[in-house]
This record gives C-alpha cells, sequence and structure tokens, in this order.
C-alpha cells in the first residue's frame, strides 16, 4: 500500500527518506503439524524444525509461530556450536545464519496448565511460517553439507512421536534423582524435556555415549531442557545382541536442595513397610495418583520406521528396594524406629523444613550449625547414615559421620 501511495503521488513520495531500491519481498514457507500433549505434565513441545541454508554467508531470516497457545517460547540451536543462539519468541527478530555442518534446530514449547480450555483432544495444531530473502536462501530441511546433495522434501511430515517415562524419587547418599536409557537403532534428533515433580531443586542432566563421553549437559531448576541432540551411532555404545545402540543418562541433585515433604517422607516408609514393593507410575494415565517426589522425562523425535526407545535405569531403585528387604528381615523394628525419629525431628526444626530452599539455607558455615550440630550427635549416634537430614555443607555432615563411628563403638 506503501508502495501505491509514493507511486500515486510524488510530492508524498519525497517526504519519505526510503527509495524504491531499498524495498524487496519476502520469500516465506509454512511448516504444519499436530502435536499431542501429556496434560499430567502441563509442559510441551509444540514444534520443532532442523533446517539449514546454503548460502556460506550470512543471510537474513526469521519464524513464526500460530498455535492455540499463547505462552510460548522460541529456541534457536546450533547444533555445530552446541549453543543456543535464541531464546525468546518475537516474530520480527531478524536472525542472520550460514550454512554449517550439522545444521540449526528451531524449538517451540510451552506451558499449558493455564490454557487447558483451548487445547481440544489434548492436540495442538500448529503453523511455522519461516521467511526469508529469497528462495535460494530460505531456511530449509537441508543435508548438501553433510552430505553433497539437498533431500529438501515439500511434503515432509512434521508431527512429532512423544514417548514419557517416570519413576519415584528416593534420596540417596550419591545424590542421584535417577537414570535412564536411550537406546537408536539409527542416528537420530532427539529432544528431551525433564521435570521433577519440586520446582525448586536445582540439578543436573548428562547424557553419555560410549566410554562415559559426555554428548549433552544442562542444568536448571525445577525444569530443564535439551532442544536438539543428535544421537550418532557412532557416539553410542553398541548392543551386540539387538544390533542396537545405546546412551546413558543421569539426573543429579545439586546443592542438597531437595528436602522431602512430610508427605513424601510418609511414601517412603510406606515402601519400607511394605518390604520393598515397586510402585508404578505412569504419567501418560490421566487418572494417575501419585503419592511421593518424581522424575519424568519427555523425548519427542520426528516418525520413522525404527524409532527410538527410552526407558528408566532401574538399577539404583532395585538396590533401595534389595537394601529395604535386608534391613527389615535383619531388624524388623528399624522402620518404626526412623519414623519416630524423623518425627522428633520435624518437631524440633519446623521452620527449617517449612522454609523456602536458598543457597544460604543449603551451605551453612559450619560454626553456625555447631548448634544443631550437637542435638543432631546426641539424637542420630545410633542410627544409620542415611537418617542424617541433607541440609548442612560437606564439614559439618563429616562431623556427624565422624561421631557416629564414635558412638557405635562406645556402644
Amino acid at each position: 500500500m506503501t508502495i501505491s501511495i509514493l507511486e500515486f503521488d510524488k510530492a508524498i513520495a519525497n517526504m519519505y527518506p526510503c527509495k524504491r531500491d531499498t524495498i524487496t519481498n519476502n520469500v516465506y514457507r509454512d511448516c504444519k503439524g499436530i502435536t499431542d500433549i501429556i496434560p499430567t505434565i502441563k509442559w510441551a513441545i509444540i514444534a520443532r524444525f532442523h533446517f539449514n541454508v546454503h548460502s556460506i554467508v550470512p543471510v537474513p531470516c526469521s519464524f513464526g509461530l500460530t498455535c492455540s497457545l499463547t505462552r510460548v517460547v522460541l529456541v534457536v540451536y546450533d547444533l555445530d556450536a552446541e549453543e543456543l543462539i535464541y531464546t525468546n519468541y518475537d516474530p520480527n527478530y531478524t536472525f542472520y545464519l550460514a550454512a554449517n555442518k550439522l545444521g540449526y534446530v528451531v524449538v517451540a514449547h510451552g506451558h499449558t496448565d493455564s490454557q487447558v480450555t483451548k487445547i481440544k483432544n489434548n492436540q495442538i495444531p500448529w503453523r511455522l511460517r519461516i521467511l526469508g530473502k529469497s528462495k535460494e536462501d530460505l531456511p530449509h530441511e537441508c543435508t548438501l553439507m553433510r552430505t553433497g546433495k539437498c533431500d529438501h522434501n515439500e511434503e515432509q511430515n512434521y508431527n512429532l512421536n512423544i514417548d514419557v517415562v517416570s519413576e519415584y524419587y528416593v534420596p540417596n547418599n550419591k545424590n542421584l534423582i535417577g537414570r535412564f536409557i536411550i537406546e537408536i537403532a539409527e542416528t537420530m534428533l532427539v529432544t528431551l524435556l525433564v521435570k521433577l515433580s519440586n520446582d525448586k531443586v536445582n540439578f543436573l542432566v548428562t547424557l553419555t555415549g560410549e566410554d562415559d563421553e559426555i554428548l549433552a549437559e544442562v542444568s536448571g531448576v525445577g525444569q530443564v531442557m535439551l532442544p536438539a541432540v543428535l544421537l550418532l551411532q557412532s557416539l553410542g555404545i553398541k548392543n551386540e545382541d539387538t544390533s542396537t545402540y545405546i546412551f546413558y543418562g543421569s539426573m543429579t541433585l545439586l546443592y542438597h536442595s531437595w528436602p522431602l515433604s512430610p508427605e513424601e517422607q510418609n511414601f517412603i516408609e510406606e515402601l519400607q513397610s511394605n518390604e520393598g514393593a515397586k510402585p508404578s507410575l505412569d504419567l501418560t494415565d490421566p487418572d494417575v495418583k501419585i503419592f511421593g517426589a518424581y522424575w519424568c522425562i519427555s523425548m519427542f523425535y520426528d516418525e520413522m520406521e525404527e524409532p527410538p526407545a527410552i526407558f528408566p535405569d532401574r538399577g539404583l531403585m532395585d538396590k533401595f528396594y534389595v537394601g529395604l528387604k535386608l534391613s527389615v528381615e535383619e531388624d524388623p523394628e528399624r522402620v518404626m524406629r526412623g519414623r519416630v525419629l524423623r518425627e522428633e525431628y520435624l518437631k524440633e526444626f519446623v521452620g527449617i523444613m517449612n522454609e523456602p530452599v536458598f543457597d544460604e539455607y543449603i551451605l551453612l558455615p559450619s560454626k553456625e550449625n555447631s548448634n544443631i550440630t550437637e542435638v543432631l550427635l546426641q539424637k542420630y549416634a545410633n542410627e544409620d547414615e542415611h537418617l542424617f537430614p541433607c541440609i548442612f555443607d560437606e564439614v559439618t555432615q563429616e562431623k556427624l559421620h565422624q561421631a557416629l563411628a564414635e558412638g557405635r563403638e562406645r556402644l
């Protein structure tokens, strides 16, 4: 319309600093898809687009997302540099990208908890509009830099598959929240969302391949995302029996930042009283009943003939249950004794347990813990180490363990 006005009246045109030779027409293409969501998780990947450009000189481009959700974040990830280059959502933002070997990934994600009424049949239709300066420089699914040939397909299916695994969290002296395993038959790109039941917990997610080589690592509070992890066959551990490749993942608790609530602690005691009966936790079931602290991983990937598999590494939980069974057999009163000690502890330190967890609470200097330490030495001198509350710095915990050993010798 502006161009038409300028052509109609030259006097008006002289009032504008712009000239006709600076005006260019953008080109665009649309990617469309439908994404399934899990209502119990309330955090979802909406769209994902793996792309590259042909130009070795940075060219301008932008992305516009249309979907039923309003709270959306757009992430652009450089696979070569393995780093985020953008985290926000501004449809007017212009990227300047050049061709690289592995390409780039755009991931749109958002929370669905306050917008459930806008979601029908637990599905989110979406459209990602990709804009560029010319058709040749438009971002597209390109393998030119990897294979020497561009395999762009206008009719590509952009729907994502999702697998969800979840497990209850049991405190342990290794500060491990949980472990998981990913198994693939061919090289593929996956996106991982990791969420904890407590959104104030600091934790680290690590994914390793052959020889324990770290392939991806991210830390955060309550929930984290690995937007693009390229699982190459050459980096995985080969399973000779199934001709597949395995990757191991772990979630590590940081700063002792997960004090269990009384309800969560009661759940662990119920496990003890049941002599290690294993509970199941399926967050894909809309009627699921949750009893304790837990972690959850959602893995998103493109539709393919041989899809990847993700499942919990239950070795940590199995050790916990085996230990429970042995301890109950050797000392049947141990469970009740631990319950009484915990109740006494909560009565005395209920103020600390109810406060938000901050770094200054977690890493108190030893001298400030001295009065609390003396009380704990009296209470826990005859008990096992795992009964210690995990709210003290390493020096104080060492003093507690030393006093525990001395108390046993006196007994």
